[in-house]
């Protein structure tokens, strides 16, 4: 589900906004991201490498010259490079740390006595207070060796500086026992630093359950934080980074759904999605109403999106509300309702199958034994729904039947 929900979000996210928004709302190609400051001839810069590997004569072949740029030399001479090679075998690709070396004082430092093939290439990577700054993978050639340089970038603390944007990304919808929520924030740093974030709380509904994906770590991170949001911190190279994190709330106990949801700093951009059927509304407090649309599987998508005009405060907070829900009771029903008919579903089934493989059936006991065992399944879900048994105990009475 999380990467269908962030591939839409994505596709979303790039579609030209006169498909989605009034005329003026959204930046056009190539401007600034909402929520910058004016920036004169500023563009992110493309990740960690100044410029491409080149071959260069001067060079023995099967050498390899670093070149790190960006920092003073008393900091550069504390960095090390990191070379890494992959080697493509018949089936698949094996990647390996093939050696380390400590960079001079002018950002220098050189590999010797590696192979030129076309099985094999190589990467350079320069590590700078926790910031991975890397070069694109290349091939050495039979002739001549190559010379990488690399950008580090210095790091700061200070959010102007690092003239970091963020653009939020908001995807609810309701299930059979909660609503699903998904939120993905994207943050942009035009400036030729790192930003090194300090904690940021992001406040989400007391009720909320907060689910964080294990995922290969990343620059920034996120910590749940129960019954009182999330908190983001980590690190935001120039370019983007993304974070994404999912809650589910429980159903109201009348129809409206209405939660709060806190931003990080810097929010100039905000797009609200709502996977809603029919007779469901969809309302964000200052915002217009929702444009609607058909995703991937042709079910009715809401959307809301809004761009903070120059010199307009941030967004500090989301306040959403979806109406015609099911009651709190109504969605336990429905959701009983459908778990009872799978189950029936699956006995009916077990039945048959016994009754085909049975020498001497019987339908007698089998109407007997399908009778009870609905029975069981019945009043295991009407305790389920006035409260007299927890979730984990009906899970485990639930397979025991």
């Amino acid at each position: 589900m999380r990467g269908r929900v962030l591939a839409l979000a994505l596709t979303l996210l790039t579609t030209p906004a006169s498909s989605l928004a009034q005329p003026g709302d959204m930046p056009a190609d190539g401007a600034l991201p909402p929520g910058h400051p004016p920036i004169d001839g500023m563009t992110p810069p493309a990740g960690g490498s100044e410029g491409a590997p080149t071959d260069d004569p001067s060079l023995p072949a099967g050498s390899i010259v670093v070149q790190a740029q960006g920092l003073g030399p008393e900091d550069l001479a504390t960095l090390e490079a990191s070379l890494v090679e992959w080697h493509q075998a018949k089936d698949e690709a094996t990647r390996t740390v093939r050696a380390k070396t400590r960079l001079d004082a002018t950002g220098s430092a050189q590999f010797t006595g590696l192979a030129a093939s076309m099985d094999v290439s190589y990467g350079v990577v320069v590590e700078h207070e926790g910031v991975s700054h890397a070069s694109p993978s290349f091939r050495l050639g039979a002739r001549a060796g190559k010379r990488v340089p690399i950008r580090v970038f210095p790091v700061t603390t200070n959010m102007d500086e690092a003239l970091v944007g963020v653009r939020a990304i908001l995807y609810l919808e309701p299930r059979d026992q909660h609503v699903y929520v998904e939120q993905l924030f994207q943050f942009t740093n035009l400036s030729g630093h790192t930003w090194r974030a300090h904690p940021m709380p992001v406040q989400l509904p007391a009720n909320a359950l907060t689910l964080v994906e294990a995922e290969p770590p990343g620059p920034l991170e996120v910590k749940p934080v129960p019954g009182n949001g999330v908190m983001i911190e980590g690190l935001v190279p120039p370019g983007t980074t993304d974070v994404t994190f999912q809650y589910q709330l429980p159903y109201p106990s009348s129809d409206t759904l209405s939660l709060d949801v806190g931003m990080p700093p810097r929010v100039g951009s905000v797009r609200v999605m709502a996977g809603l059927g029919p007779g469901l509304s969809l309302h964000v407090a200052g915002l217009g109403p929702p444009s609607a649309t058909r995703n991937e599987q042709g079910q009715r998508l809401l959307l809301v999106e809004h761009a903070v005009p120059a010199g307009a405060d941030q967004v500090e907070k989301l306040s959403l509300a979806v109406s015609g829900l099911p009651t709190g009771l109504l969605a336990r029903q429905l959701g009983i309702g459908l778990t009872f008919l799978l189950m029936v579903g699956g006995i009916a089934a077990a039945v048959v199958g016994r009754r085909r493989v049975s020498e001497d059936p019987s339908p007698q006991s089998t109407t007997r034994e399908r009778e009870a065992l609905l029975d069981d399944i019945r009043r295991l879900e009407e305790r389920l729904a006035g409260g007299k048994v927890s979730r984990p105990q009906y899970e485990s009475d639930r397979n025991a039947l």
